[in-house]
């Protein structure tokens, strides 16, 4: 067992060493839908093929996402020190964010650090760290042949329109969305950005009343009210409803948020 354990290190440090001649390439195992997993030092992808060359042959390849099960990505980065750290610092949270981009070009099919990224959009969107430049990573998840990372793209796209007003296209997407709490939570985004607080309360309340045992959108529901709270000028229930989320969902990106508001207000 040593033995083996050795010599994966060593096959590691090989290949990460070859990798590192490439300039931006990444390293990995990919496993195509014909059975054949190999490790492959990826080079780049257009949204349809990824190119990418063999490790044990040096041959290019170029092959179509729809051919592509999944990509497990071998990175010496801790991407799971987001998740687990509280008290993410600023620093440490550019530090994530330049990894997780290294890889977004590939985010169209399934990867190890799908759920990492999702993580990531998640967190700059509900703690109003928002920019224009989103737009580019929610299209490369519209573009995947995966109907659950489309989806996610569609979502996101909701979440990217409201922020910069243009609910019409919010309600278009809308109207291809069949869960009803996706639809209500995009509602009361839209009257919280209106500044319109007590309906932005009301949708929120039915939502909570509508759909209790919804683990997806509860957590980001509770947020969105507390910051409605405090937009209301209730700052005590602002602070009960944020502590309620910190002790419910501890260890979401959810909770995460809450503490850096809770922060805010001490």
């Amino acid at each position: 067992m040593k033995v083996n354990l050795m010599y994966l290190k060593l096959y590691l440090l090989v290949i990460i060493f070859t990798a590192s001649s490439y300039a931006q390439d990444l390293i990995g195992v990919i496993d195509l839908n014909n059975g054949r997993k190999t490790n492959v030092i990826i080079q780049k992808s257009d949204n349809t093929d990824i190119h990418f060359i063999e490790y044990k042959s040096k041959k290019k390849f170029v092959v179509p996402a729809d051919k592509v099960n999944s990509i497990k990505f071998i990175s010496e980065y801790n991407f799971d020190n987001f998740r687990n750290e509280i008290n993410f610092t600023e620093e440490a949270f550019i530090n994530f964010e330049n990894e997780i981009k290294k890889y977004s070009n590939f985010m169209f099919v399934n990867n190890n650090l799908l759920n990492y990224f999702y993580d990531y959009l998640d967190y700059v969107f509900i703690s109003d760290r928002f920019e224009n430049s989103l737009i580019y990573y929610i299209n490369i998840l519209k573009s995947s042949p995966v109907s659950s990372i489309n989806a996610k793209g569609l979502h996101y796209e909701c979440m990217y329109r409201i922020k910069i007003h243009e609910f019409d296209k919010v309600q278009e997407i809308a109207e291809n969305i069949s869960n009803e709490a996706d639809k209500i939570y995009y509602q009361a985004l839209i009257f919280n950005e209106q500044k319109k607080f007590k309906d932005a309360m009301q949708t929120v309340t039915q939502m909570i009343i509508n759909h209790p045992n919804n683990t997806s959108w509860l957590p980001p529901t509770e947020l969105l009210a507390a910051k409605i709270y405090l937009s209301l000028g209730l700052t005590n229930s602002a602070i009960s409803t944020i502590k309620q989320i910190k002790n419910i969902y501890n260890g979401t990106i959810t909770a995460k948020v809450a503490e850096e508001v809770s922060n805010l207000l001490e």
